[in-house]
């Protein structure tokens, strides 16, 4: 399903192409998401560690890419894959090192992320309008 949604084309100047709905709902996900672990992250770091400025960083770096899958710009698309399945990894990782006596929320969020990145991989792979978004046509 398209969207009215309209960009230009990366790989060409004049070409203008809907952007598919699930392109720019990944986009939005993507950015929420990581509003969303600044948040919950954030609550459980000490302030003045410099946590919030690493994570401000990360947030713009992320708004940037995103900004530019939604262009469908083919580099990113597979950069953003690569940190997703990375993203997976390690939230495996983190959660089966985490001390029991993490709090339960704090633990119960690793595998939320691996999910979540898990299905942003998936779906920038294998989903038929995401990739011809990034196909480039000319």
């Amino acid at each position: 399903m398209l969207s009215t949604n309209k960009v230009m084309n990366a790989n060409t100047d004049s070409e203008v192409r809907p952007v598919p709905r699930l392109v720019l709902v990944l986009v939005v996900s993507i950015i929420s998401f990581s509003l969303l672990n600044i948040f919950l992250l954030s609550a459980q770091s000490d302030p003045s560690n410099g946590k919030m400025v690493q994570q401000g960083f990360r947030f713009i770096f992320t708004c940037i890419l995103a900004y530019f899958l939604f262009r469908g710009v083919a580099w990113v698309r597979w950069f953003t894959i690569v940190t997703a399945v990375l993203s997976v990894v390690t939230s495996i990782i983190s959660f089966a090192v985490l001390p029991e006596a993490t709090p339960f929320f704090y633990r119960a969020w690793f595998p939320v992320m691996a999910v979540f990145y898990g299905v942003v991989a998936y779906l920038l792979l294998f989903s038929p309008s995401v990739v011809s978004h990034f196909s480039c046509k000319g």
